[in-house]
Order: C-alpha cells, then structure tokens, then sequence
C-alpha cells in the first residue's frame, strides 16, 4: 500500500505532536486519498508516488490533514462506531429529565471513518486530483 505522509509531516502540518497512533492513521487516510484520486492521471515514480513534487505534496498535506481531523475528533477510524464512546443523550431521576450531548452521532463516525474530510478533499481537488471521469491523453 503506498503511503503519502509520514508522521514528521504530520507534525508539521499541525504543529503539534503526532498522536500515538499516527501511523495507523497514515496508513488509513493514505488508502482514502488513494481511493478519491483513483482516476487522476499523474506520472509515476518507482514506488507509484506521483512524480510532480506539488503532487507528492498535495497528497502528503491531505493525509495530514484527514488525520489532524480524525484526531481532534477522537475518531479511530480502525475502530469506526465501535472505538468511540456513546453518550447518553437522556437522563431522568425523581421526575425531572435531561437531555444533552454533543458528542457525534454513530452517522457522522460512520462518514468520518469513510470519507475524507473537508479540507482533504479541497487540497486534492486544488492539485488537480480529484475528478468524476478518467482523462485520457
């Protein structure tokens, strides 16, 4: 599997230190970059990392950026729904009630685990490597 980031770049694109997990992480959004840029047309290197340096860059910045996201949401996408803790949205004693939470619903870990986010997506797109149709040269 190829990986676009490594965890000093990590490090550097947050400014704050990798988590302990940050090569799992990596590895994980490196698939889903992968996966969103599956029909780019970009040159190769040996090692099937693209050939233009702001290529090599872009995807490198948005793995980086899908696993500050993951992150700074306490989200293992390893894990997905199952790796985080559900929050009681409601609580009743002796007649009275609550009821609040701002934790995310099991529906937005699901697309969080499966789906780069925002900024991923808009860095790969401003490279040119996200696209509806394959180009053909």
């Amino acid at each position: 599997m190829l990986v676009y980031a490594t965890v000093d770049e990590v490090e550097a694109f947050t400014g704050e230190p990798a988590p302990a997990n940050a090569t799992k992480l990596i590895r994980t959004a490196s698939g889903m970059v992968r996966d969103i840029t599956r029909l780019a047309r970009y040159d190769t290197l040996p090692n099937g990392l693209p050939e233009d340096d702001d290529l090599r860059l872009a995807m490198s910045e948005a793995v980086c950026a899908q696993v500050e996201s993951w992150t700074v949401a306490g989200i293992d996408p390893v894990a997905g729904v199952a790796g985080r803790e559900v929050a009681v949205q409601s609580q009743s004693a002796d007649g009275g009630s609550v009821t609040y939470t701002n934790l995310p619903s099991a529906e937005e870990i699901r697309s969080a685990v499966s789906t780069l986010c925002d900024l991923s997506v808009s860095i790969l797109r401003d490279a040119g490597l996200v696209s509806t149709r394959p180009l053909t040269w």
